[in-house]
C-alpha cells in the first residue's frame, strides 16, 4: 500500500472563497468556477501517480492543470517553454516517486546543465505561507503576478 503525502492546502480548499476572483486575464475566473474546472480536469488525470510534465505557460489554463494535478498527487515537473527539448534529459522515465515529492523545479542552468530541485506538498505549502505573510496579504487582496509560471517565487 502507497502513502500519499499531505496534499497542498491551496489546491483543496478552492470552493471555500466561492464567487470571490481568483484569476484575472482574459476574464475573471471565480474560485467555484476555478473548483468547477479543476474537478474536472482531475478526473482526466486520475490514476496511477506519476510525473506530470507541464510547460509552464501564464494562462488559466496551465493553473487549472497544475492544480488537478497537485490534488491527485501527481508529481509535477515544470519546464518553460523554451527548454521543453530538455524534458527527457532532465526528467526521463521516473517509476518509483517519493510519497512527499509533489513538484520538480528545474534551475536555470546558467552554470552548466539544469538541476531539478525537489519539492514536496508542504514545501509547496510553507512557501505560499510565507509569501502571504511576507506581504501581509488578506482575502481582500489580489496578487499580480508577473513572473513566468516556471519561476520559483519566494
Amino acid at each position: 500500500m502507497q502513502v500519499m503525502a499531505a496534499r497542498a492546502g491551496f489546491a483543496l480548499d478552492l470552493a471555500v472563497h466561492a464567487d470571490r476572483p481568483a484569476l484575472a486575464g482574459d476574464g475573471v475566473v471565480t474560485y467555484r468556477e476555478l473548483e468547477e474546472r479543476v474537478a474536472e480536469r482531475a478526473v482526466v488525470l486520475a490514476g496511477p501517480r506519476r510525473v506530470h510534465v507541464l510547460v509552464a505557460q501564464n494562462t488559466a489554463d496551465f493553473i487549472v492543470e497544475y492544480l488537478a494535478c497537485l490534488r491527485l498527487g501527481h508529481v509535477v515537473a515544470l519546464v518553460s517553454a523554451c527548454r521543453a527539448d530538455q524534458i527527457r534529459a532532465l526528467y526521463g522515465d521516473a517509476d518509483d516517486l517519493h510519497p512527499d515529492l509533489a513538484l520538480l523545479l528545474p534551475t536555470s542552468g546558467s552554470t552548466g546543465n539544469p538541476k531539478v530541485v525537489r519539492l514536496s506538498h508542504r514545501n509547496l505549502e510553507s512557501n505560499a505561507d510565507a509569501i502571504v505573510s511576507t506581504l501581509a496579504l488578506s482575502e481582500q487582496d489580489r496578487a499580480l503576478t508577473t513572473l513566468p509560471a516556471a519561476y520559483s517565487y519566494g
